[in-house]
């Protein structure tokens, strides 16, 4: 199609379009239809051991039958029903998480060894991954082991950071409460600026003697988005308009307040 060939979609702003789509299908079930997610709020998400197990049995069904979902993008104007309904399962698994938030605590003590074994985890999903692209998909056996450790790599990452960052991150940090609220913004503007990065390091290696390496151009790019977007962010986004918009109203004062306030676990 034109749509297709010409690279026209929505790019990375595809996942505010699902994030839509997820948020009025599941007000209008809430406020219309709440009988159909009585079942969900009764899966016991943090105490029951075969709730994880579920979740990445149903991942492993999507990956299984459609491994695209995580090996492939396809920028377009309207979302893809697969991924769709692999994304949607992670939103649903949140607003039931929402729902038990005060047992969180329960995944301290074993967030940093989740965390750990997701990376573990990631190296045969990265070597299967480089495969898958490069084409080669003749075995049978690739498929359903990319399946499995991607859908193992996902839930040990979701259950791990989780964990991770509650015990790390128990007391109000002024720094981490900045980045956290930059990280919307940072989210919509990001790609321009790389592509704007990545077109000065290829004009500028053309006038160099030596050629810059991938890495050296990687990590001017990734600096070069981040320090626009938290310098924007900071001066003329998070106190006005934009920053209301994007996370709610703040006022200059409030981080004086907020340093006099402890957060803690529920």
């Amino acid at each position: 199609t034109v749509l297709k060939e010409d690279l026209m979609g929505l790019g990375h702003l595809w996942f505010l379009e699902y994030l839509l789509i997820y948020s009025l299908v599941y007000f209008v079930l809430r406020t219309r239809f709440p009988a159909v997610l009585r079942f969900p709020a009764r899966v016991r998400l943090l105490d029951a051991w075969w709730s994880p197990f579920s979740l990445v049995l149903i991942t492993f069904v999507f990956f299984w039958m459609r491994p695209e979902i995580f090996t492939h993008f396809e920028n377009r104007w309207t979302p893809e029903p697969w991924g769709l309904a692999y994304h949607g399962l992670f939103f649903l698994v949140g607003t039931r998480l929402h729902r038990v938030r005060d047992r969180f605590e329960r995944l301290i003590p074993t967030g940093r060894w989740l965390t750990v074994a997701s990376m573990v985890v990631f190296v045969p999903v990265f070597v299967l991954l480089r495969l898958r692209l490069s084409g080669d998909t003749s075995s049978h056996a690739t498929t359903w082991v990319f399946a499995l450790a991607t859908s193992l790599f996902c839930w040990l990452a979701v259950w791990g950071f989780l964990g991770f960052c509650l015990e790390r991150f128990k007391g109000f940090s002024p720094r981490v409460r900045f980045v956290a609220d930059a990280a919307y913004w940072i989210y919509l503007v990001h790609v321009p600026l790389v592509g704007l990065a990545h077109l000065f390091v290829h004009k500028v290696g053309q006038n160099l003697p030596v050629m810059l390496s991938p890495s050296l151009g990687f990590a001017l790019a990734v600096g070069f988005a981040l320090a626009v977007s938290l310098v924007t962010y900071r001066y003329g986004v998070r106190y006005g308009m934009i920053g209301e918009w994007l996370h709610g109203r703040k006022i200059k004062d409030e981080a004086v307040r907020e340093k006099e306030t402890v957060v803690t676990l529920p």
